[in-house]
């Protein structure tokens, strides 16, 4: 096996991978990011949705826009 170094933003998808895992497993959320990383990747859409493994896939750079929002609990138990 030949090591390329990667940017940051680029993962490899291992077998089985969908992208909406990917931006899950990366993001916390899949909401809107699909999109955003099959905008940046216009020839990943002709994969079937079960990616193969060895694809480089760029993803966005967060903005924080899209982050998950944080819910405030409360202990009812000490």
């Amino acid at each position: 096996m030949r090591r390329t170094k990667l940017p940051a933003d680029t993962v490899i998808s291992t077998e089985g991978d969908t992208v909406s895992a990917i931006a899950y497993r990366f993001y916390g959320s899949s909401r809107n990011r699909v999109e955003e990383i099959l905008e940046r990747n216009p020839g990943l859409c002709r994969h079937p949705a079960m990616l193969p493994a060895g694809i480089a896939i760029s993803l966005p750079i967060p903005t924080g826009s899209n982050e998950p929002a944080v819910i405030k609990t409360v202990n009812l138990w000490d």
